[in-house]
């Protein structure tokens, strides 16, 4: 026994044993953090583990490209994720003002707007370890551009808490509308006019929503409502396909039913790119809402931030805003079409509150309205988190007590409600959010931190065109919100 231990040993003296290597380990791109949700580099939120783990062999080369992979295609999904909004179902109003092609035209665009933009963030920040958007604005132009920053973001995210504020009041009407009173009254505006629109119904309703949710908000850990982010997707996914497999039908009704042979006023409007630019000027509205859909630059660094550490990671970041746009612009295109052949002459506002032209209930789209009013109830406080948060560091040193969280949420919610109850003209609140606030946190500052960080200044050529063009985004955008304005006060 002994000399076969001897044995043992001696071969075991022979071989060479790897020495155990030390992996890191991958946090979650998004979570949120639990003193108050605010995002900033993901190692410092949540980090999965405080030691790390240790293993016996390498991974192997096959093993690391599927990381890589999972990585890329992960950040796909998050910026997709943040893409696909319900500003999609707006597009068929803005697609007849413009004209079908031209509007479509606009969105490819809007789509290299937004890679262009997002890459110049990543580019801004190369070399960097920070992944927080406003402190990266602190160190690299200073703090008063960074209270500029965080201010639009506050608007930014309030206009959006009272959209889906008016929206979710308008999901909630429709469905019971839908369920209750079909037989009553034959259209949504009449059950509006008749009864939804009344004082004594929107108050008490929208309060009480807003009050629940105050409820809700009050918690500073939000991170089992991370899926709400799944939900939302698959709620604009699932309508969006509803609209794709059913615009056929409901485009061959309108040729039976609405369109007169010679009649140019009962035919759609696929080129006429001039009812763009008519006293109404659409042309700045539409591209405002696309703005607005395009808007996913506060979510750029989270994202960037699931690529520390990996090789080549700025590459495969840049191959996810690329991929990325391309999905959701594909996507846009296709809701674009069906939504617009869907109601050719008078669409309405969101394409989710399409006429039902074939009688009885229309099921499909009936599930829609109730997942996006879900999708809104379960995403109103994820907003919310990063707004109480950038509201505190701006105004408040940064400390969040009891009181104060009391005091802003409460402030928020009875701000959103009662701006809701008084107004409700759900397009005109994108183009408010795309033309004055997003506009600046999605092109003005992605180029001028681009600039100064290349180090060519801003009389270098290349850079003076870039700014020039976001400039006149910019213009677009305002001038797009000055508009609304004028019409809500005619």
């Amino acid at each position: 026994m002994k000399n076969d231990i001897e044995k043992i040993d001696s071969d075991n003296n022979n071989k060479i044993i790897p020495e155990p290597q030390t992996v890191p380990e991958t946090p979650s791109p998004l979570f949120l953090d639990k003193n108050g949700g605010n995002l900033k580099t993901i190692n410092e939120l949540m980090p999965i583990s405080n030691k790390p783990t240790t293993i016996t062999f390498s991974k192997s080369n096959e093993e690391k490209q599927n990381e890589n992979k999972q990585n890329v295609w992960g950040a796909t999904f998050l910026f997709a994720n943040t893409s696909l909004g319900l500003t999609i179902f707006t597009f068929a109003i803005r697609a007849k003002q413009f004209g079908l092609f031209w509007f479509l035209v606009a969105c490819i665009l809007a789509s290299i707007i937004n890679i262009w933009t997002l890459i110049r963030l990543v580019q801004a920040v190369e070399g960097m370890k920070e992944r927080d958007y406003s402190v990266i604005v602190r160190k690299i132009l200073g703090k008063k551009w960074e209270i500029v920053l965080n201010t639009f973001l506050i608007l930014y995210v309030l206009l959006f808490l009272m959209t889906y504020t008016t929206l979710i009041y308008s999901l909630i009407g429709r469905f019971i509308r839908a369920i209750c009173y079909k037989g009553q009254y034959e259209t949504f505006d009449d059950f509006k006019k008749d009864k939804w629109d009344k004082a004594y119904y929107k108050w008490p309703i929208i309060f009480g929503y807003c009050i629940i949710l105050f409820s809700i908000s009050l918690f500073r850990n939000m991170e089992k409502l991370n899926f709400a982010g799944y939900i939302g997707f698959g709620a604009v996914l699932y309508t969006s396909v509803v609209v794709v497999i059913q615009c056929k039908k409901y485009y061959n009704w309108y040729k039976e039913n609405e369109r007169v042979e010679g009649d140019k006023s009962t035919y759609p409007n696929y080129w006429d790119f001039g009812k763009a630019f008519t006293k109404d000027l659409n042309f700045f509205k539409g591209m405002a809402s696309l703005f607005a859909a395009y808007t996913n630059h506060s979510n750029c660094f989270p994202i960037y931030s699931s690529f520390d550490g990996v090789k080549d990671g700025k590459k495969k970041m840049i191959h996810s805003i690329y991929l990325s746009n391309i999905i959701v612009g594909l996507l846009h295109c296709a809701v674009i079409i069906c939504a617009f052949l869907t109601e050719p002459l008078e669409p309405e506002d969101l394409i989710i509150f399409r006429v039902n032209r074939f009688g009885g209930y229309d099921i499909v789209m009936n599930i829609a309205i109730l997942s996006s009013a879900v999708c809104l109830f379960f995403s109103t406080p994820l907003y919310f988190v990063g707004l109480r948060m950038v509201i505190i560091n701006t105004f408040f040193g940064g400390v969040l007590t009891t009181k104060l969280n009391l005091l802003v949420t409460g402030a928020c919610f009875a701000l959103s409600a009662i701006v809701s109850c008084v107004y409700d003209k759900i397009l005109n609140y994108i183009t408010y959010v795309g033309g004055f606030t997003s506009i600046i946190f999605a092109y003005i500052y992605p180029i001028i931190l681009y600039i100064v960080t290349n180090k060519k200044g801003f009389t270098y050529w290349k850079n003076m065109l870039e700014l020039i063009l976001a400039i006149v985004l910019c213009i677009i955008g305002f001038i797009a919100g000055i508009l609304t304005i004028i019409d809500d006060v005619k």
